[in-house]
């Protein structure tokens, strides 16, 4: 009988097996993290190239798969290491390799109704991503317990803001659960909203799969950990405040939803991958 396992928490199957078969002599038992006192124990295999593909997964998941470093089970998943931030000046300089044109923009919408309990602000994003890097830039947002009406003000506010700062959205996303007679009254109202101020931009809906607490775990600590997403640092701090204390208290947090918008936003945007290609298509056939 040969039992394979990594090593996911520290109270987890493997540890428990490992401390109840050590001294045992009918068993052996064998650990090898990949690297030992700093060596890649298998370079052959694991290449710099393979190597940094599984730590694109995330770092919580790297060591537990590779390293063989458990997790504290529930705590620790986002950390104070992982938040950077930026400036817009940083695309404002002529010698800085952030250009405006290099990046596509679009706003995000959690409008509050949901059956979590623990859902109450309505929480609006400008989230850039670079074409080049893929990195994701949180520019602008709105976030605070408000009847409908003030979150679809708001959205017409961030969006008119972008324009005015010569920023092009390329489309407002909105989750829709269709059993939510008040969230599908919301995005129904928004869509009149955006005609009668002519904002002529696609407004996309999708259902939510994933559960809150996971997708924020399995969508935003890979991009995080790998320092994918910075924040202005120059907005409200108060919002700002607000996302790092969710995630830092995640998944024990009081409340989800800043973090649970800003991981629709990433996971939004990575399903458009092909956006740019599109675009340069139609620019060369002009």
């Amino acid at each position: 009988i040969i039992l394979l396992g990594n090593t996911i928490l520290e109270d987890g199957i493997v540890p428990r097996l490992r401390r109840l078969f050590k001294d045992n002599e009918w068993w052996d038992v064998f650990r090898q993290p990949l690297f030992l006192d700093g060596v890649n124990v298998r370079p052959e295999v694991f290449t710099d190239e393979v190597i940094a593909d599984a730590q694109s997964h995330g770092k919580i998941a790297y060591k537990q798969n590779y390293l063989l470093e458990p997790s504290s089970s529930g705590t620790g998943i986002f950390i104070r290491e992982y938040f950077d931030y930026f400036l817009e000046s940083h695309f404002e300089n002529v010698d800085s390799p952030l250009k405006k044109q290099d990046v596509r923009r679009a706003i995000f919408i959690d409008p509050a109704f949901s059956t979590s309990k623990r859902s109450d602000d309505a929480v609006v994003m400008l989230v850039w991503q670079h074409k080049i890097s893929k990195q994701f830039y949180l520019l602008d947002w709105y976030g605070w317990t408000s009847a409908p009406s003030s979150t679809r003000a708001n959205i017409i506010s961030i969006f008119n803001k972008a324009i005015m700062w010569w920023y092009k959205i390329e489309f407002i996303h909105c989750e829709e659960v269709q059993i939510n007679k008040d969230q599908t009254e919301f995005i129904k109202n928004l869509k009149e909203d955006l005609l009668q101020h002519e904002i002529n931009v696609p407004l996309y809906t999708t259902r939510p799969v994933w559960a809150k607490g996971q997708r924020i775990k399995d969508i935003l600590e890979p991009v995080m950990s790998m320092k994918g997403i910075r924040f202005n640092r120059w907005l409200d701090s108060n919002f700002l405040q607000k996302l790092e204390r969710q995630l830092l208290d995640h998944p024990n947090s009081d409340h989800d939803d800043h973090s649970d918008c800003l991981a629709q936003a990433i996971e939004t945007l990575k399903k458009r991958p092909d956006a740019w290609a599109v675009k340069q298509k139609q620019k060369r056939r002009i």
